[in-house]
């Protein structure tokens, strides 16, 4: 009868499951299931570790080329702006040279202003233009052998500028005399018996030194309005 007891209570507690029918110690074999799950935990964690790391570096490298990136633009930047300076320098030297230049050209030039212009449609020729120039030399400068190309030699002459049908006043012509001194002569002659007249006779400036004259004549202008006895002054440095 006891015996019988004890297998009874021995069966409910298998089928309970709180122990085994043959239970028998921990082996290596029983061990490598668990030892092989905890590795695989082991290894996604590791992956996940390692995938953190490789996005962190892929956003340091990222910014590192955008800095690079900057850095590589300022210098460009940088040197563009030393070229165009370097640029803007020998721009400036070639104008003053041809500035220089012009005004050299043009030591034997006078432009005349107010001789008439032919409105008829027609072409005026270099020998009609001449011709008014010769006109004036002779009646109101009076200069001798204006009328003799051999005293009074002309190498050019033209007007300045297009012309329109709307023109008001007709255009300038420029001069140019084969010698200084003829030229120089005319200029004197024209400042003291040309007053009166219509016609008027100035230099012939390069286009900087009319700029830069046009602007001292008006500081001038506006200086006599401010002072009755403003008398300009020439400062030499």
């Amino acid at each position: 009868m006891t015996i019988s007891l004890l297998f009874v209570a021995n069966v409910l507690l298998i089928m309970a499951g709180d122990v085994e029918s043959n239970p028998v110690p921990a082996t290596r074999q029983t061990q490598l299931p668990i030892t092989g799950e905890l590795e695989s935990i082991s290894s996604r964690n590791a992956i996940k570790d390692l995938t953190l790391v490789v996005s962190a570096l892929k956003d340091e490298v990222a910014s590192l080329r955008g800095e690079v990136w900057e850095m590589n633009i300022k210098d460009e930047v940088f040197q563009l702006q030393s070229e165009l300076k370097e640029v803007k320098s020998a721009t400036e030297g070639f104008k003053q040279r041809i500035d220089s230049t012009d005004n050299i050209l043009s030591q034997k030039n006078l432009i005349f202003y107010g001789l008439e212009e032919r409105n008829d449609g027609q072409r005026e020729t270099l020998e009609d233009s001449e011709k008014l120039v010769r006109n004036v030399l002779i009646n109101e400068l009076k200069l001798d052998g204006a009328d003799d190309d051999s005293l009074v030699a002309i190498d050019r002459v033209h007007r300045i500028g297009k012309k329109t049908l709307n023109r008001n006043c007709p255009r300038p012509v420029k001069v140019c005399f084969h010698r200084l001194r003829t030229r120089d002569l005319i200029l004197t002659k024209s400042r003291r018996l040309l007053k009166e007249s219509t016609v008027h006779v100035s230099e012939d400036y390069s286009d900087q030194f009319r700029s830069i004259r046009k602007a001292l004549i008006t500081h001038l202008q506006e200086a006599k309005k401010m002072s009755k006895n403003y008398k300009p002054r020439c400062i030499y440095i």
